[in-house]
């Protein structure tokens, strides 16, 4: 999962996070909240 973060593949990883999160209605938008905060994090610990 590290490797598959890079800076010019952010924005994509969260559009394929919002589709695929908005395909499972159970999951709803906790997870998403979730996986953003930890992605945005990761980001700002990496830059």
């Amino acid at each position: 999962m590290n490797q598959h973060i890079n800076k010019p593949m952010f924005k994509v990883g969260i559009g394929y996070d919002v589709h695929k999160f908005d395909n499972t209605p159970h999951h709803n938008i906790n997870t998403f909240i979730t996986i953003c905060s930890i992605k945005i994090n990761f980001i700002i610990v990496k830059i």
